[in-house]
């Protein structure tokens, strides 16, 4: 998507505010059908690719560092804070690497993540651990034997993290739920743009 709206003079970018997620993209009208083809692969049928969990978990550890800067964000956060103890409202407002991670490290304290050997195979699966129920199939999760924390794919923490919001993607982003707005100059667009359900 970044190279197809890169080459068609656009940008992609995204921010979650208090009750929604915000994609948003901009294009050269001419280009518009194709941006709509991709932009909606991200919701249908996203990659997950493993090789990236280490690089997003940082990502948005970054980001949420930057955030520590911002008063608008040390407000929102106290806003939060103040709120009734646990309603909705009162989760925490920004995602970290620790946050987002803590589960899969707790069950590695347990011991209860899938151990791999050199030939991919499992030498054991806790009963917990169930599989991904995703209804487009996604890459399969690493299975290096000597991955640590910081190989790409974040070693077997990263991988049950990735896990984890594969099976969060496929309970939550639904059709249903979803609104897509499009803004662009008068005039009848070149070619018919057809939203699919």
């Amino acid at each position: 998507m970044l190279k197809f709206l890169s080459k068609n003079n656009g940008a992609s970018n995204a921010y979650t505010s208090t009750s929604n997620t915000n994609y948003y993209f901009n294009v050269a009208t001419s280009a518009l059908t194709g941006a709509l083809e991709r932009f909606s692969c991200f919701f249908h049928s996203p990659l997950f690719a493993s090789s990236c969990t280490l690089r997003e978990l940082n990502a948005v550890d970054s980001e949420h560092k930057k955030n520590h800067q911002a008063d608008i964000w040390r407000i929102f956060q106290l806003n939060k804070h103040l709120s009734r103890p646990g309603h909705v409202w009162s989760k925490f407002g920004s995602g970290s690497r620790e946050s987002l991670s803590m589960a899969a490290k707790e069950l590695k304290i347990k011991g209860k993540l899938i151990r791999t050997i050199e030939n991919g195979s499992h030498l054991h699966v806790d009963s917990d651990i169930s599989t991904i129920p995703s209804r487009v199939p996604s890459p399969a999760p690493s299975v290096a034997s000597n991955s640590s924390d910081s190989d790409a794919d974040g070693g077997s923490v990263g991988r049950e993290t990735r896990r984890r919001l594969v099976e969060w993607w496929s309970k939550e982003y639904c059709a249903s739920r979803m609104r897509l707005c499009i803004i662009g100059k008068g005039g009848r667009h070149p070619t018919p743009v057809q939203i699919l359900r």
